[in-house]
């Protein structure tokens, strides 16, 4: 602690020690404020190619990048001050406009990039993202013409969060897999502006974001599903969008979902969706025609519906819809408006039919066990629109069953062809020869059934799974067919081949049904469980009365 003292310039000695004293004091400040200003800036080194920064946070991120080679791997370690320290990050915008760099790999241990980190590097063509990742900035790709592969690495975190526009006007790009630690796309359609991207898929373990038919979509707070990306490789230039997803009603459209898409004219969104976010059909230049079906007043947000196409029109069933869109007067006194009332005018009427599309809804349903033990399994249409050719390919396990039959039953469609070119596969062609526009309808039916043989003395579930479709047809006697879309509400079903000997001596008898007596009440939670389970011979993760029954029933011998 330091004092200062005031003395009297009156020309006295001590007046002039008062002043030298001030005097040192001052620069001694300086000179400790100098001090600790400097240890305030971050320390810099150079790797190779490389200009890495540490923070007074110990966070070291890459700065800059020297180099001229066109394949760049990010260092994973920085010497600084001779301690070797992980790097984590690279600064903003620190690639921003290398047009010379055609490939990046982040090594693992990386863990967020800054918003346009690799923006306008237009000759960029594959990057990969490592697991470790958490975060992508906003616009952290944004621009990346030539950008082809996009690999996102076996996930090592738990999460990962990406910002706002991160690929949008990445043109080359055509397919995708968002990983499964992806948490939230509430932000909206990352790919907007994408003009080759035609497949989005979810990896398998995302809990809340799922792709159905090419679309993404979020579960939503309302226990809804919210529609986050459409591709814009589609071109498509009619869109009706799906009522529902995921087995989920489609009540959100996130933001940027259609934003400046040159090729749609005519969507129809389904009255399931209440509310369209920011941004959503904002210059869409080609749109003429938009058909909102909702009944109930739209949520809308701002500038959703700017910049469609001169002369567009907004269909909306009632007055009360059309008001949820109107320009709307703010309480500070400015003017919110959701369309540009000089290019689109909002038209009240009845509901707008949706235009027609082919498109079908199947499931799969497990039958049972036939007499002589065979897996039975039932195809159902639960509905149609303009039907007139689909084709499904089933799946099992072949070590495990072998093809018995598989037979269509006539309903609907009269002309139903199997073949099984490779074992564990089953092709099926469904035609609709008595109509040419196809069937459309809404009834559950059962339209195949397919049996397969399980191999000898193999128990458990046998599984039939759905793992591809396709449906074409015509949606009116002017119109050439075309292909549409298949929703599977249940992709996969089993049979469950139970096993009654429980004590594994080659005869079912009633010392089985003792043996199971032992674990009784014993569950899939229980330590026990390895020895327990073999007497849950109905594989319901419970030994119980039910069990100790169906051995008793299996007895052929009493």
């Amino acid at each position: 602690m330091y004092s200062v003292y005031n003395y009297a310039f009156s020309g006295k000695t001590g007046t002039h020690s008062g002043a030298k004293l001030l005097i040192t004091f001052t620069s001694l400040l300086a000179i400790f404020l100098l001090l600790g200003s400097t240890s305030a800036h971050a320390a810099s080194v150079t790797e190779g190619d490389f200009t890495i920064e540490q923070d007074r946070n110990k966070i070291v991120s890459v700065t800059d990048y020297s180099g001229t080679s066109s394949d760049v791997t990010l260092p994973a370690t920085a010497t600084i001050n001779e301690v070797v320290y992980p790097v984590t990050t690279i600064k903003s915008s620190a690639f921003q406009g290398n047009e010379a760099i055609t490939s990046v790999s982040i090594p693992e241990g990386y863990t967020d990039l800054p918003s346009s980190a690799f923006g306008g590097c237009t000759g960029l063509k594959s990057v990969n993202i490592p697991g470790s990742m958490t975060m992508l900035g906003a616009n952290a790709f944004e621009g990346c013409t030539a950008l082809e592969s996009l690999t996102f690495d076996p996930d090592t975190a738990d999460s990962l969060a990406i910002r706002n526009a991160v690929f949008i006007n990445c043109t080359s790009l055509k397919s995708v897999q968002l990983p499964a630690r992806l948490t939230d796309l509430n932000n909206g359609n990352i790919f907007y502006g994408c003009t080759a991207l035609d497949t989005v898929t979810v990896a398998s373990g995302n809990q809340n974001i799922f792709a159905e038919n090419n679309l993404v979509y979020q579960r939503g707070e309302d226990g809804g599903a919210i529609l986050s990306i459409y591709p814009f490789g589609l071109r498509e230039s009619k869109v009706t969008l799906p009522a529902t997803a995921g087995g989920l009603n489609v009540t959100t459209l996130a933001p940027f979902l259609f934003r400046n898409n040159a090729c749609i004219t005519e969507i129809t969104v389904p009255s399931t969706v209440t509310t369209v976010e920011r941004f959503a059909f904002n210059g869409c230049s080609a749109l003429k025609t938009l058909n909102l079906l909702s009944e109930t007043p739209i949520t809308a947000n701002s500038s959703c519906f700017k910049g469609m196409a001169q002369d567009s029109v907004i269909s909306v069933p009632n007055e009360e819809v059309a008001a949820s869109i109107a320009p709307r007067q703010e309480t500070w006194g400015g003017t919110t408006e959701f369309y540009d009332s000089a290019r689109t005018t909002v038209v009240v009427g009845s509901a707008a039919a949706a235009p027609a599309v082919v498109e079908a809804s199947l499931s799969l349903q497990a039958a049972g066990l036939t007499e002589d033990c065979k897996a039975k399994f039932d195809l159902y249409l639960d509905s149609a629109s303009c039907v007139s050719t689909m084709l499904v390919k089933l799946t099992y396990d072949p070590a495990r069953m072998t093809l018995d039959t598989a037979t269509g039953t006539g309903q609907v469609f009269g002309n139903v062809t199997h073949k099984e070119d490779v074992r564990g596969t089953v092709d099926l062609m469904f035609n609709q020869l008595d109509n040419v526009l196809g069937y459309t309808g809404d009834e559950q039916m059962k339209i195949a059934t397919v049996t397969l043989i399980p191999e000898t003395d193999i128990t458990g579930r046998l599984t039939l799974t759905i793992a591809k479709t396709a449906v074409s047809g015509i949606t009116g006697l002017d119109s050439p067919a075309a292909s549409g879309t298949v929703t599977v509400n249940q992709d996969s079903a089993s049979v469950l081949v139970a096993d009654y000997d429980v004590n594994g001596d080659g005869t079912v008898d009633q010392v089985d049904i003792t043996e199971a007596q032992r674990y009784y009440q014993e569950t899939s939670k229980s330590d026990n469980w390895n020895n327990a389970s073999k007497a849950d011979v109905n594989s319901d993760g419970t030994v119980d009365l039910e069990d100790l029954v169906a051995i008793f029933r299996s007895l052929l011998n009493f």
